[in-house]
């Protein structure tokens, strides 16, 4: 059994991740970089998958710091099949809707896991009234303050429950 070899664009990633956890932190700069390059190529292979969750969870757990390099207060939600198991468990709709506020509303930047639907919209809107930037991400890719390719991914459900119904 052979080990897969890592691509091109896994190894480059990797080694960015590895010179911010030297030294500490990552730049907006950098970290869109990564997402470029992955995301690049219009398919997102399983090492990417996986440094894209790595450096999600090590940003989260704040072993490397996000470096904005801005005064500008920003509002991150990442979803999607790659953020799974990062969502925690599926609140009351008035309690997500309540968290997102509480999110937007803070005085710093946020960083958010979710696939609830009455969370990304509150965060989007909320965020749109108070004139907080929002950037959503879809298993990795930056949607950028748009949330109609995270919905559209959302309901493949209902296609699939739809399709399970008829047959």
């Amino acid at each position: 059994m052979h080990k897969d070899k890592i691509s091109e664009s896994a190894q480059t990633i990797r080694e960015m991740i590895d010179k911010a956890i030297v030294s500490g932190k990552i730049t907006r700069s950098d970290y869109d970089k990564i997402t470029h390059i992955a995301t690049e190529d219009s398919n997102i292979d399983h090492q990417e998958k996986v440094l894209l969750a790595q450096l999600h969870s090590l940003i989260e757990d704040k072993s490397i710091k996000f470096d904005l390099k801005a005064s500008v207060k920003k509002v991150i939600v990442y979803c999607g099949e790659t953020v799974q198991d990062k969502c925690g468990p599926q609140l009351h709709p008035t309690v997500e809707v309540k968290n997102a506020e509480r999110l937007v509303l803070s005085d710093k930047d946020e960083v958010a896991y979710s696939n609830n639907t009455d969370f990304v919209s509150a965060v989007k809107y909320i965020g749109l009234k108070h004139k907080v930037p929002t950037e959503f991400f879809l298993n990795g890719v930056s949607c950028g303050d748009d949330i109609e390719p995270v919905f559209e991914d959302f309901n493949k459900a209902l296609d699939m429950i739809n399709k399970l119904a008829l047959t």
